[in-house]
């Protein structure tokens, strides 16, 4: 789960340093109700009923406009812009967004502090269609203006009044500062270059810590919190997961004067990451607990009790990801009574459909890793419906990251749990065509990423996050090839390779070269390869025993076969290196692209035993 700032706080915060313009109303009645229309649909906002504080701002916006008080036109149509946003219809935003300034430069309205806005709000946009380099660019226009007016705020030595005017609007424009900094970070991530990530969340961090506590209403120590936990999460897509760790802890500490559970939660259920990129699934299993936990001593054990759509599907997946670490934890009772429970309360509630689509993953899972892949397939089946229904868009501000979070990325990995459980019930035609579909949704994402970073800005770390993402998904079209071609069915190998070379993506090539090389690897490589992935499978079931016992020394039983585990894992990679380095077998076995098993992803042989982390 990451932290980011939801759009709703940032307009917010930065609406505050938009000045209000207001001019001489012909009708004052009607002016008046104009006013009071607008100042309703701020509050219908912060009820979170959208289209009630929409439908208001529209009718102020035409009255102000009839009547000719175009400052307050301006900030109706601001409101407008802000509204389709949160509701998702970005295309209208946009059009609100550029009618406003139209209208600002027709009638000389624009002022330093509108522009600040304006651009900070272009660059919202621009994100929202992924088009990051340009997003960034109006990001930096928006702090430069920011930096620009802070140069003509002198101290007021002999004026009260003044020096405290002073520092409210430097407690502005640090907010400002934070606000745009933080998208600017997600920007930046979303490009795969994570310097610039970090320096953005620390600069945010910076500027954040520099606020009072409350700001117009906002609690800026919860901002300091979040970007505690954009930098480690940010870490953990990193592979640092002891990186990670300090920041959540750190975030941690911020949140001791803070009454905020589902911040707390959240921060808590993120750390459930780092402990599973550790290996250690029993502490991140007791972390997972302590959420749950959260919940219902809130009075929050009955879903219907929640008033939160957030809440509730929070709680959902939350129960989800308890299930999947039970199972990895080999606490096989604890991991089928989550999974009953999560799977009763999804049947409750109408989850939005990117947290759905993650948390029907996360149940797909569990029971892969129970033995029931037919359940297994229904979850995989319903999350790709939840993806592919005709529904509005829906803002998924708490993730804004596409690489990591967009309905591709969860659908692909759909896919990939589909594939599983389809090979492993013996389906194999029906798992060759659920590959093939994730193979089209990778070139429609690898397309997607080349158009959103085609105005120069670096993709090279971005596109080899996804030619790890996906490696697995290679191995399964292999492995299902190869398998259907047993027994002198080569249609099927033949089927696989042509659909394939219609690929324009690099590792889908290498991969189709490994396909027609594999019949040359000696057989005793391939014995020595089967022997080493076998210990290494029996070091995992060793290890889960470990976990599941409950005598004395457990803990020096589990270290044991951690230890184990390493060194199998060590014997298998030392093994592939020297395979690659040989020239007689090298091209067998350099294969682009392939997932590190470190991050938590895929099983070194690609036998379909892996899970992706969720960077949440």
């Amino acid at each position: 789960m990451t932290f980011a700032l939801k759009p709703s706080l940032l307009l917010a915060g930065l609406c505050l340093l938009a000045c209000t313009m207001f001019s001489q109303s012909s009708d004052t009645a009607l002016y008046n109700k104009a006013i009071r229309l607008s100042q309703e649909s701020l509050l219908d906002a912060d009820s979170r009923q959208l289209d009630n504080a929409l439908s208001k701002a529209l009718e102020a916006l035409a009255i102000f406009e009839g009547q000719e008080t175009w400052g307050e036109a301006l900030e109706a149509m601001g409101l407008a812009a802000r509204f389709h946003f949160q509701l998702g219809n970005f295309e209208e935003a946009e059009r609100f967004h550029i009618g406003a300034k139209e209208m600002a430069d027709q009638h000389q309205l624009s002022d330093t502090d509108w522009s600040i806005n304006w651009y900070f709000l272009a660059g919202t946009f621009a994100h929202e269609r992924q088009e990051y380099g340009q997003a960034i660019s109006y990001f930096e226009k928006t702090l430069q203006l920011i930096n620009d007016t802070s140069l003509l705020l002198a101290p007021a030595m002999d004026n009260a009044d003044a020096e405290a005017q002073r520092q409210a609007r430097l407690d502005f424009q640090n907010f400002g500062i934070g606000a745009t900094k933080n998208y600017m970070a997600f920007s930046y991530r979303s490009l795969g270059d994570f310097d610039k990530t970090l320096d953005a969340f620390f600069s945010s961090l910076a500027a954040f810590k520099k606020c009072p506590p409350i700001v117009e209403g906002t609690r800026t120590k919860l901002q300091v919190v979040n970007e505690y936990g954009n930098i480690a999460s940010t870490y953990l897509i990193l592979n640092q997961p002891d990186e990670a760790d300090h920041y959540y802890q750190l975030a941690l500490k911020e949140l001791e004067e803070e009454e905020d559970s589902l911040t707390l939660g959240a921060i808590l259920f993120s750390m459930t990451n780092v402990e599973s990129q550790k290996g250690d699934y029993e502490a991140a299993l007791a972390l997972a607990e302590l959420v749950a936990g959260l919940f219902e001593r809130g009075k929050m054990a009955n879903i219907a009790a929640l008033t939160s759509w957030n809440e509730q599907e929070t709680f959902v997946s939350v129960i989800a990801r308890k299930a999947w670490l039970s199972a990895k934890a080999g606490q096989t009772e604890m991991a089928v009574k989550s999974l009953e429970q999560a799977t009763s309360l999804l049947r409750t509630i109408e989850m939005n459909r990117i947290l759905g689509g993650m948390t029907l993953f996360d149940l797909g899972h569990v029971n892969l890793l129970l033995g029931q892949p037919g359940a297994a397939l229904e979850c995989f089946q319903k999350g790709l419906s939840m993806l592919n229904e005709e529904v509005s868009p829906t803002n998924f501000s708490n993730n804004p990251d596409p690489v990591f979070c967009n309905s591709k990325t969860i659908s692909l990995r759909l896919l990939e749990g589909k594939t599983t459980s389809l090979y492993q019930m013996g389906k194999l035609e029906q798992a060759l065509a659920a590959v093939e579909n994730a193979v089209q949704v990778l070139d429609q994402m690898r397309g997607d990423i080349a158009f959103g970073t085609a105005d120069g800005y670096s993709k090279e770390n971005t596109l080899l996050e996804l030619e790890g993402l996906f490696a697995s998904i290679f191995s399964q079209n292999i492995q299902i090839a190869l398998d259907l071609s047993q027994g002198g069915a080569t249609a099927y190998l033949q089927h696989i390779l042509v659909a394939s070379e219609k690929s324009k993506t690099y590792s889908l090539r290498q991969a189709i070269r490994r396909v027609k090389d594999f019949s040359g690897v000696p057989a005793d490589v391939r014995e020595e390869q089967d022997h080493l992935v076998t210990k290494i499978n029996l070091a995992e079931k060793m290890l889960s025993k470990a976990y599941a016992y409950n005598g004395p020394e457990r803990q020096s039983g589990i270290e044991l076969q951690k230890g184990k585990l390493i060194k199998a894992r060590n014997e298998y990679s030392s093994f592939i290196k020297k395979l690659q380095q040989d020239p007689a077998t090298s091209r067998y076995f350099n294969f682009p692209g392939g997932r590190k098993n470190a991050r938590g992803g895929g099983h070194p042989t690609g036998n379909f035993k892996g899970r992706i982390y969720w960077h949440h």
